[in-house]
């Protein structure tokens, strides 16, 4: 009695291994294609290029180091430590449907490529407050009276650079049906649409929906600047509605934990 009740324990205990071990496989299985399949889609629907320079700060490039220090503010510098690798979705569909504060790549005469916000939409009349109000953004409404429109930006970042061009509630500015209004989250280390004035939609060439990783900045055979040591991170969702389709948090501080990937990607700097 005493063997058969050991027994059917033995096989009881043997069906329980094997069954968890199918489903333990089966699911690796499940999340190894999950996961291939989100790497292929990343590879090719999207481009991905990394972020050069300070004008985004803190939003883009917040652990930027060199020589051991932080950096808030300048251009790209050899030996840049942790520069951020987001992913850009230039699909007509998205590009139709730009929201204001969505961060794009803008094409500057057609010579080099920047990263900022949109802060200004098309047909809109607006001003930039001055004295306690510097930086602060006023849009016209339809019964004619303006709106202070929050802006997602720190209010010591908003009050740098200058406004002066578009600071005059009397004179404001109304940007065409074809026009956008960008400028830099860092203001006071930024070139954007206070000097350089709106840009059209021509000019607009990608959004940023995701931050992925990280890369440092190093020389090339023709001694530019490029990017090496990429370290792909679980990815930071910044377009809201990449969240509302693929499930994740819209915004997360910073990725979570680092995850090394061996993928050949299509990486190309982002000047300020």
């Amino acid at each position: 009695m005493d063997n058969e009740q050991t027994l059917e324990k033995k096989v009881k205990r043997n069906i329980f291994w094997d069954r968890f071990t199918y489903i333990f496989i089966a699911a690796l299985l499940a999340v190894s294609v999950l996961f291939s399949c989100f790497v292929l889609y990343q590879k090719f629907y999207f481009s991905t290029t990394w972020v050069s320079g300070q004008s985004m700060y803190p939003y883009l490039n917040s652990e930027v180091t060199n020589n051991g220090k932080k950096r808030t503010d300048g251009d790209v510098r050899l030996g840049d430590k942790n520069l951020d690798l987001v992913l850009v979705d230039n699909h007509e569909n998205v590009m139709n449907s730009l929201n204001r504060f969505d961060i794009v790549i803008v094409n500057i005469d057609n010579a080099y490529d920047v990263i900022k916000r949109l802060i200004v939409l098309p047909g809109e009349t607006f001003y930039f407050g001055s004295g306690d109000q510097q930086g602060e953004l006023f849009v016209k409404n339809k019964n004619g009276t303006f709106d202070l429109i929050p802006q997602p930006i720190e209010r010591k970042y908003l009050k740098e650079g200058d406004y002066e061009k578009y600071q005059n509630p009397d004179n404001p500015t109304t940007l065409s049906d074809s026009e956008y209004f960008v400028c830099g989250d860092n203001r006071g280390h930024s070139g954007d649409s206070r000097s350089k004035g709106p840009f059209e939609r021509k000019n607009l060439k990608g959004v940023v929906v995701a931050l992925i990783g990280h890369c440092d900045a190093t020389t090339n055979s023709n001694s530019s600047i490029t990017y090496t040591n990429v370290s792909y991170s679980w990815p930071r969702f910044i377009k809201s509605w990449v969240s509302k389709y693929i499930g994740f948090p819209a915004i997360w501080k910073r990725p979570l934990s680092k995850l090394k990937i061996s993928l050949s990607l299509l990486i190309v700097p982002l000047n300020f």
